[in-house]
């Protein structure tokens, strides 16, 4: 499905109009589900005008139930779809807001966490309104979906927001924390794009512009944010989502969730704590006499140096990451079990194709 950027979240309700007509059966046209905090600091109900007594008429509001993308909360806000007959839900927040929008339109439309909506099946229209500049959940056809310990993708071109409106104003108030860890993120998503098996000439033009604005304007989002290093970054993660709406993610994602899920280490830093040494075997492969996997260059090239895996880890810690696995409470002897929970959907889109012994190579050398 094609979708369309909007610049300025002032064009919501514009955007709702051409989606969404009320009628006798609808007591509310499009459900809105809102990161409260976001939705305070940045004063969204006046800048959206709901004290107008219409657009409360036609509209229901609800708060992310959870600060992860839990299956109870999508169930919750599926009920919230299905009572109001809304046939758009505008989702604001970060990844976690938006994913929930996702699985709500899914399940609302007779999706499971094993099937799929009916193909015939129309689903609720998406409208994603980023807060944080990181996921890049705006722009993909997937959402992330826990289920008690256990980490489900959903997939389908339907889920991908009709309307993605990134308006980098939004995150005038985010703490530097969050800036960093979400930063990270998008740039990995760039990164692994590069050198994924499913890179095509799109994706690698969506995932150079993208990482070229994080290297360049990362640092100073987080330590030192001004509005043109916001657009930049805001820009660099809707690149990073429509790198990976093709590509999917790879090793440093495939390596992450067991990390975020054991230590409660920020996705964005988790990723980051593998992503270079998953760059330097790649790297290796090429010293070493082997083949050197597609995409490696380009990743060295656009991190630039002499030793781009020490650049990476430098930005990493510049914007208050951690750089070691130890700095984040894993022990040593935690390494091998691990490598045995990774993702192995993101390993097969890796032209790195590592084996078990690579796995914990990488570990190890991030240790």
């Amino acid at each position: 499905m094609e979708q369309v950027l909007v610049n300025s979240v002032g064009e919501l309700f514009a955007v709702l109009s051409k989606l969404s007509e009320p009628t006798a059966s609808q007591s509310s046209p499009f459900v809105i589900l809102r990161d409260r905090c976001a939705w305070d600091a940045c004063g969204l109900s006046g800048i959206l005008g709901l004290d107008d007594e219409l657009m409360l008429k036609n509209a229901s509001i609800v708060d992310t139930p959870t600060p992860t993308p839990k299956l109870e909360s999508m169930q919750l806000v599926a009920q919230q779809l299905k009572d109001s007959k809304a046939s758009v839900i505008v989702a604001i927040g970060g990844g976690t807001a938006i994913d929930i929008a996702k699985g709500a339109a899914w399940l609302s439309s007779g999706g499971t966490l094993s099937t799929k909506p009916q193909v015939e099946t129309q689903l609720p229209k998406i409208v994603a309104v980023p807060t944080t500049a990181g996921t890049g959940s705006e722009a993909t056809h997937f959402a992330v979906c826990w289920d008690g310990n256990r980490k489900h993708s959903l997939a389908d071109v339907r889920l991908r927001p009709a309307y993605a409106i990134v308006d980098a104003s939004l995150q005038k108030y985010t703490p530097a924390s969050i800036t960093a860890t979400s930063g990270l993120d998008a740039l990995c998503q760039c990164l692994e794009s590069l050198w994924s098996q499913n890179a095509t000439e799109e994706s690698r033009k969506y995932g150079t512009e993208g990482a070229q604005l994080a290297l360049q304007h990362l640092k100073t989002a987080v330590t030192a944010p001004t509005p043109e290093a916001r657009a930049a970054m805001s820009r660099a993660a809707y690149l990073s989502g429509c790198a990976i709406n093709i590509t999917k993610t790879t090793t440093a994602h495939a390596l992450s969730y067991a990390i975020t899920h054991d230590y409660k280490v920020p996705h964005g830093f988790a990723v980051a704590l593998t992503c270079p040494q998953c760059l330097e075997l790649r790297v290796q492969r090429g010293v070493n006499g082997g083949v050197t996997p597609v995409g490696t260059d380009s990743v060295c090239e656009l991190i630039g140096g002499d030793n781009p895996v020490a650049k990476f880890r430098a930005l990493v810690a510049a914007c208050g990451g951690p750089t070691r696995l130890r700095d984040v409470g894993v022990g040593e002897a935690d390494l091998p079990a691990l490598a045995t929970r990774v993702n192995t959907e993101r390993l097969r889109n890796d032209t790195l194709s590592p084996t078990s012994d690579d796995l914990v190579a990488i570990l190890q050398a991030s240790y």
